[in-house]
């Protein structure tokens, strides 16, 4: 694995190899994958503390505040882009392997919502189910061990009866039109527009900086010392990136219901006794 630290201004690198207080961190791996190329992830620095991160899970982008105060609400995390079960989200942001809260998106945007009716009336299918799971399937190590902590509680969930999913459809439905009448109305799609520019603002920002890194690993320059990359145009787009999340989290927090949020994958499991 490879970092690159990127900063707005020339600066020296202080004594001891000491990083700037305020910078992009990113690391690289060794495989790539999809939009991403080897980027893993960025750690955002202002005054030496993080306040935001950026991610690639599996070719899909996940955008964290790190400087929200979750006392209250632990949802700090935002999951979006290319999912299998179409659900972007919003959770609380653990290590790999352990299960936090979770709201998905649909609840506050009918763009997420629409999208999820047509994935569910797609169940109706029972060949479309079929391949679902066994695309499940193969995503398990050869010891039949979930590379996920999800992909046991999404398998369950297939497992819902024709009659459980229609009243799942009904529920849906209904909730889409609540959406769009007013006053909720107003800010139907608020979510998935902020969500949208903060996914093309990521991506273009990836290419930015592995463009960067790319270019300084051409020169040469294979010093100990922590690599710094001078570089604007990064940093102009990681603040329009942090407006849109605080956007996002600003608007959907208050309407969170904590409690539901903490026991999201056991009403998953439910699905599947429906």
């Amino acid at each position: 694995m490879s970092r690159y630290h990127f900063v707005r201004s020339a600066c020296e690198v202080r004594e001891g190899n000491e990083l700037p207080a305020e910078r992009i961190s990113v690391e690289y791996g060794q495989y790539a994958m999809d939009r991403f190329g080897l980027f893993i992830e960025s750690e955002h620095f202002r005054d030496g503390q993080s306040y935001m991160e950026i991610g690639n899970s599996k070719g899909s982008l996940m955008a964290i505040d790190t400087a929200r105060d979750i006392a209250v609400n632990p949802i700090n995390k935002l999951h979006i882009g290319d999912l299998m079960m179409r659900r972007p989200h919003a959770e609380s942001y653990k290590p790999h392997g352990v299960v936090g809260f979770r709201v998905d998106l649909l609840e506050f945007d009918t763009h997420y919502l629409k999208k999820e009716l047509d994935e569910l009336r797609n169940w109706r299918n029972t060949e479309y189910r079929r391949e679902l799971i066994a695309r499940y399937e193969a995503q398990k190590k050869p010891t039949g061990e979930p590379t996920s902590y999800h992909i046991p509680f999404r398998m369950q969930q297939l497992g819902i009866s024709p009659e459980g999913l229609e009243r799942k459809i009904e529920e849906l439905e209904k909730h889409l039109t609540w959406l769009r009448q007013e006053p909720q109305r107003q800010t139907r799609r608020l979510v998935y527009e902020h969500a949208t520019a903060i996914e093309n603002r990521g991506y273009k920002m990836v290419i930015l900086m592995a463009q960067a890194s790319q270019e300084l690993k051409l020169t040469g320059k294979n010093s100990k010392k922590p690599k710094i990359i001078k570089n604007e145009d990064v940093f102009n787009l990681s603040a329009l990136i942090e407006a849109d999340l605080k956007a996002v989290f600003d608007f959907i927090c208050p309407k969170i219901d904590v409690e539901k949020a903490r026991n999201y994958w056991n009403e998953v499991v439910e699905w599947g006794k429906m």
